[in-house]
């Protein structure tokens, strides 16, 4: 397996300011219940996503019951697969796409457009991914003329849930349901001028939502079912302020890669930013490199004072993954002789920086909620420094916010690209959550950006370092 390359977006045009993460955990989701009925033969529905490969009932995006055995539902099956159907004693309506979606790095954009009153049956339900109208789907059965779809009907529509417990896990955004109406695909989105194989988002504001349409821009984090159209707000279940992100389609964030994982031994949360091992050695990467950045990590399970090593994070360099043992995460060790650079919990000695060649024990007890500083950088002064609290190790800050570049903790090579790692040494101490800045997995009592006004940290980000984010790929060289 090969690292994902960061989603290069276009950065012009229209600007999605905020998503809304949704952790199946802890079973968030939104719904609304219509007064009355809308269109149940037309109508259109558009989001944008970010999310982890799926499993068991796959994750819900949207569904609604009937009466008896009714539904509809859009969801991916446990192969990645998108579909939608509405049953109504058999499957009345029945997409599902050969195309697997696997890219967790990436945010997907699809619009489903529902006439059943369209003389042709291939016009009455159209699917679109990223632009284009998806042709290949390994099932496909058209509803009848006029038939009523259960959506658009009296009953509970939720965003994020089936009735069977299959939650959605990531980000939502710009979710729109258009009652009355089958939508262009060009009404939500159009492809870059200058990158003409670049699908982008366009303002919906001005759209037509109908009698029980609504348009969710997830811009209130004290309302994140608020109807940006002015309609009924939806009911959030458990789900918070903190679940507000800035990772965006217009601006896409890093987070924790869950395909560098085919042993099953590490589980992901919050977004793909907490991690949790079962088992010894396992290790996972991020879903962006970078030449210049800086994130943090904040310890979750007690460490355990009488084990040698314990969790560790820092960076390795990309073109020696290899040399770090398995590729798929199942299996962390040094035997390549690959480059890499951590900080970790060395039992009841305290913290220690470390590379294969080297080895530096620092003061301080390890302890739950202690949070580490990672920044790096391989333009004209390459190194790499570590901190924990809000104090670097080798006090090599010249003022809060200013990293002394003729003293990193170590230096690097100059030009390299490096890629965040998180390693779990112990079951003992193998949870933590990690904050890229585009929503942070643990709670923060300050806020933070980078010099470019991205990411939400803890502590300062010192000048000269950068959150992981496409905004950011011309700092990142």
């Amino acid at each position: 397996m090969i690292i994902l390359p960061a989603n290069t977006l276009s950065t012009g045009g229209y600007e999605v300011a905020n998503s809304c993460r949704f952790n199946d955990d802890d079973s968030s989701y939104m719904h609304i219940t219509p007064g009355g009925a809308g269109n149940r033969r037309t109508f259109t529905l558009s989001w944008w996503f970010k999310t982890r490969p799926s499993s068991g009932d796959g994750l819900t995006f949207f569904y609604t019951p009937g009466a008896g055995d009714h539904h509809l539902k859009v969801a991916f099956d446990s192969s990645q697969r998108l579909y939608i159907y509405d049953y109504s004693d058999a499957f009345q309506l029945l997409l599902k796409t050969n195309r697997k979606f696997r890219d967790v790095s990436a945010w997907y954009h699809v619009v489903i457009a529902i006439d059943t009153t369209q003389a042709t049956d291939t016009n009455r339900a159209k699917m679109y991914v990223n632009g284009v109208q998806e042709s290949s789907f390994e099932t496909a059965t058209y509803p009848s003329a006029d038939y009523d779809c259960e959506w658009s009907g009296t009953n509970a529509h939720n965003v994020g849930k089936d009735n069977s417990g299959a939650y959605f896990d990531g980000y939502l955004a710009e979710v729109v349901y258009i009652d009355g109406s089958q939508e262009a695909v060009t009404s939500f989105g159009e492809f870059d001028e200058d990158s003409p194989t670049i699908w982008k988002p366009i303002d919906v504001s001005g759209l037509t939502f109908g009698t029980n349409g609504f348009y969710l821009d997830f811009e209130a984090s004290d309302n994140l079912g608020n109807d940006a159209n002015g309609g009924t707000d939806l009911t959030e279940v458990n789900l918070a302020a903190t679940d507000q992100a800035t990772d965006t389609p217009t601006n896409n964030f890093a987070t924790l890669n869950p395909l560098w994982n085919t042993g099953g031994s590490i589980t992901y949360a919050e977004g793909n930013c907490k991690i949790k091992s079962a088992a010894d050695n396992k290790w996972t990467i991020g879903t962006q490199h970078s030449q210049a950045g800086y994130y943090e990590l904040k310890v979750i399970t007690a460490p355990n004072s009488s084990t040698a090593a314990g969790l560790r994070t820092g960076i390795m360099c990309l073109d020696d993954l290899a040399g770090f043992g398995d590729e798929d995460g199942t299996n962390f060790s040094y035997a390549g002789g690959g480059t890499g650079y951590w900080v970790e919990n060395n039992g009841s000695s305290g913290w220690r920086k470390y590379t294969p060649n080297a080895t530096t024990n620092i003061s301080g007890t390890p302890a739950v909620n202690d949070i580490i500083q990672v920044a790096w950088k391989t333009a004209s002064t390459a190194g790499i420094w570590f901190g924990i609290n809000g104090t670097w190790f080798n006090g090599s800050a010249t003022d809060s916010t200013t990293l002394d570049a003729s003293n990193p903790d170590y230096s690097i090579t100059t030009g390299k690209i490096y890629v965040p790692i998180f390693v779990s040494s112990l079951t003992a101490l193998d949870e933590a959550e990690v904050n890229f800045g585009g929503c942070p997995a643990f709670a923060i009592s300050s806020g933070n950006a980078d010099a470019n006004g991205y990411g939400n940290f803890e502590y300062a980000v010192p000048s000269g370092f950068y959150a992981l984010n496409t905004k950011n790929l011309a700092e990142f060289g």
